[in-house]
């Protein structure tokens, strides 16, 4: 057939081993670059290159999130350190705060 849409029971368009999504997980896990992923995907998943790109945007979009968690973490603990600083300062005998 040339041209069209191939369908996955077709007989000519069978993979070699079943599809498994444990698998894919498994590969992406393991792997960062393209064409290594690519190559390990063939056969496995319908669209390696389309699901490299997707991975690749979500690593990058969950490490902003991460370094934005961490900033506002490391703002929020400054500030109770020192809330609990002026607290001392307060209790001891003496202070003018």
């Amino acid at each position: 057939m040339e041209g069209g849409a191939w369908f996955l029971g077709h007989p000519e368009k069978q993979f070699n081993k079943p599809i498994s999504s444990t698998r894919i997980r498994a590969i992406l896990a393991e792997v960062d670059d393209k064409a290594t992923m690519v190559k390990a995907l063939s056969g496995v998943a319908l669209s390696p290159e389309l699901l490299f790109e997707y991975v690749q945007e979500h690593k990058r979009v969950a490490r902003q999130k991460e370094c934005l968690d961490s900033l506002q973490k490391s703002g929020a603990k400054k500030k109770k350190d020192e809330r609990y600083a002026k607290q001392l300062r307060q209790a001891q005998p003496g202070s003018k705060e």
